[in-house]
Parts: C-alpha cells; sequence; structure tokens
C-alpha cells in the first residue's frame, strides 16, 4: 500500500509538472508596436498580441502634413516597413513626401500697346517637385529619395486678370501670380501700358510730325549723335519695340497715320501684327 500511495504522489507532482508545463505553452506573448515619426520619435506605440493583425488606421498621419515654409509642405507618404501582424517587436517610421512649389521664370510680356484682353502670362514657368523618401538607404547610410518635377504653369493665374482691371488708374500695375487652389502668391511683376506709343511730339495724336521727329531722332543716331529726344520721346518713338529708334518706327507710324486720316481708327495692335 506504500508503495502504491508513493506511486499516487509521484503520479500527482508528475501531472502537476506537466500542468505547469502546459500553462507556460499557452502563456501570452506580446509585441510592441512603435510607430516613428519624419525624425525617428515616437508618436503611436502599440501593444499586440503574438499573430494579431497590426491595423495601420489607428495612426493618425494628417499630424505629418504641415508647412515648412511658404513654398514648401510636408507630408506622410508611406511607412518604411509594413508587417501583416505582430510577430515580433517593431520600431516602424514615417517616410514623407515633400513638395515645394518654385517659380522659374516670369512671363515675357511685361508691356501692353493696348487696356484691352487678358493678361499675358506668356513665358511663365512654375514647377512643384516632390521629393519623396524610400525604404531603402545609400552606401552612406543616406536615406535613398525619389524626385520629380511637375510643370504647373497651366494652373497659375494673374491678379487682376484683365488690362482694364489693371490699367483703370493708370498707366503701369503689379500683376501678382498665384497657382491654383493655393492663395500664396509665387511671384509678382510690373506691367507698363504704352499708352502714348507713336506720340511722339505729346500732344495726343499721332501724325507726320511723329513720324517726322523720327525720322530726325534716327538721322542723328547714324552718325554718331544723340536722338535728341527725352527718354520718355524715345520710348513712345520705339515703336516696333527693337530697342533703337529708326525709319521703321517712322513707317509704323505713318501708316497709323494715314489709316486714321480715312477714318479706319486703327490700333497699334493691328499695325504691328501686320
Amino acid at each position: 500500500m506504500m508503495v502504491i500511495s508513493m506511486l499516487n504522489c509521484s503520479s500527482g507532482v508528475f501531472n502537476a509538472a506537466a500542468a505547469d508545463e502546459d500553462t507556460e505553452d499557452t502563456e501570452t506573448v506580446y509585441h510592441t508596436i512603435n510607430f516613428l515619426d519624419f525624425d525617428g520619435e515616437i508618436m503611436t506605440t502599440l501593444t499586440l498580441e503574438e499573430g494579431e493583425e497590426i491595423d495601420y488606421t489607428q495612426i493618425d498621419t494628417e499630424v505629418l502634413h504641415y508647412q515648412l515654409d511658404k513654398f514648401s509642405e510636408i507630408r506622410f507618404d508611406s511607412w518604411d516597413i509594413t508587417p501583416a501582424t505582430a510577430d515580433d517587436d517593431y520600431n516602424i517610421q514615417a517616410l514623407s513626401q515633400v513638395g515645394s512649389i518654385i517659380h522659374v521664370s516670369f512671363p515675357e510680356v511685361t508691356e501692353y500697346i493696348t487696356n484691352e484682353g487678358s493678361i499675358d502670362l506668356s513665358g511663365l514657368s512654375v514647377t512643384i517637385t516632390l521629393t519623396t523618401e524610400l525604404p531603402e538607404y545609400d552606401s552612406d547610410g543616406n536615406r535613398v529619395t525619389n524626385v520629380e518635377t511637375v510643370d504647373v504653369t497651366d494652373i497659375c493665374y494673374a491678379v487682376p486678370e484683365t488690362l482694364s482691371d489693371a490699367f483703370g488708374d493708370g498707366t503701369t500695375a503689379q500683376i501678382s501670380v498665384f497657382p491654383l487652389p493655393s492663395m500664396i502668391e509665387i511671384c509678382s511683376y510690373t506691367i507698363t501700358y504704352l499708352k502714348d506709343l507713336g506720340d511722339v511730339v505729346q500732344d495726343g495724336v499721332i501724325d507726320a510730325v511723329d513720324a517726322s521727329m523720327i525720322l530726325s531722332a534716327y538721322a542723328k543716331t547714324s552718325v554718331g549723335s544723340e536722338t535728341g529726344l527725352t527718354d520718355e520721346q524715345e520710348n513712345n518713338a520705339d515703336v516696333d519695340r527693337n530697342g533703337a529708334v529708326d525709319a521703321i518706327d517712322a513707317s509704323l507710324v505713318l501708316n497709323y497715320y494715314a489709316r486714321h486720316a480715312i477714318g479706319a481708327n486703327p490700333t497699334w495692335t493691328e499695325i504691328l501684327n501686320k
């Protein structure tokens, strides 16, 4: 009986040990999942059971979208790794995309011979450069990035948009350019209305006297002398806007005068585009 009792006791010990082993085998394992911002600082920590699915929608990535400066902003693009389940402890870092809007060139047209129509933005160039971080590192240990440039000139608009609004109070105006849908001015420049083009005498009319003054000025410059005109008169005399006062300008003035004399009411746009 004693032997049986001892066997029974031994059996109890063995059973208890087996029970402990079963308890250890079924003990819940947890993993720590740290989500890091662009600088490697912890923004959110999840504690998940072994094998539990990682829910990336719990992470508020909108907090990673903000302005860096007037023309640049940064936003969340992706995570450097995306394990599906919690099978280990992880540090998962946010990768950024930086967008910078860049003014490359101004519009070519800054002088207008009319105060009707729209502001001409020909020659304007505006781009957005997108720099996106990738999960890889280069040989020097730096994060690899992908750089893409997008031309957004076509979505830019001028304020004011029309010449009548721009020159409503005078002959010069400041034009601001904005890229849709942003309300941040990307550039500004000055335009001029050549209201008195051809009126060299500055008497309010364009006639043969103006053409004569242009020819006289041209003759003087042909022999190395000054034109004898003021800066404003020279500006009015350079009808074709090539930077020189010459016989072509005189011819254009006479053409304008002749057409006006027969009641054709010409415009400089018509004369110069012929």
